[in-house]
């Protein structure tokens, strides 16, 4: 009767750590992608107070575009 509970609690064990192994990926991941977005919002306002006519061109080209897109449906 020992072994089954023995073997439960090396199953469970292993699941545990495989879960907390999953949770760090995760975390890493989402750091790291979280990262690169404000990196690139950052530059987008950067670009854009350099150069602020250009950026009303960028933003009214990208309006357009998916008004068109969404016209289509």
């Amino acid at each position: 009767m020992i072994r089954p509970i023995q073997k439960y609690i090396e199953l469970k064990s292993k699941a545990e750590q495989a879960l907390n192994d999953v949770k760090s990926r995760v975390s890493q991941a989402s750091d790291s992608y979280y990262y690169r977005a404000k990196q690139a919002a950052y530059r987008a306002d950067d670009y854009v107070h350099e150069k602020p006519w250009q950026g009303v061109g960028i933003g009214a080209t990208a309006g357009l575009v998916l008004g068109l897109l969404l016209a289509r449906r």
